[in-house]
């Protein structure tokens, strides 16, 4: 233990004191992070404001669903593997590739991956939010 009783493991960076140019930057750059923050969270609210009305509509006709015939997901499925098969045959002639198997795979796996990644962060991949903040 040092004099008045600050050891050295009490100090950031072994030993090394913050700069107090360093520190003002930090604050800065928290102060700036609220402000974007209260910034959006008032666009939100201010969407949320316009649309509620349209969506309040939306919502409101759920229970007209149960008229729908439940055979209308037959066509419904087969429309979307449709979509599908026309994505990994357009993959096909742009990588000029003859087999199905690797490219629907690689489709479906990298459509699953983009799908958690976007879910984990916040709508915008990592890498879009370091070069928002001016990383390379």
């Amino acid at each position: 233990m040092e004099e008045g009783g600050v050891t050295a493991t009490d100090e950031p960076a072994a030993g090394r004191r913050e700069q107090p140019e360093v520190r003002a930057v930090k604050a800065r750059s928290a102060h700036a992070t609220w402000i974007k923050r209260a910034v959006v969270l008032a666009a939100t609210d201010i969407g949320l404001y316009v649309v509620w009305p349209s969506l309040a509509v939306v919502f409101s006709s759920g229970p007209q669903l149960k008229t729908v015939n439940p055979l209308w997901g037959v066509p419904i499925v087969a429309a979307e593997a449709a979509s599908f098969v026309c994505t990994w045959a357009l993959l096909r002639l742009a990588l000029d590739v003859k087999p199905w198997f690797p490219i629907a795979t690689a489709q479906l796996a990298g459509n699953a991956f983009s799908l958690r990644r976007r879910a984990s962060c916040g709508g915008r991949p990592p890498d879009a939010r370091r070069r928002a903040r001016g990383a390379p």
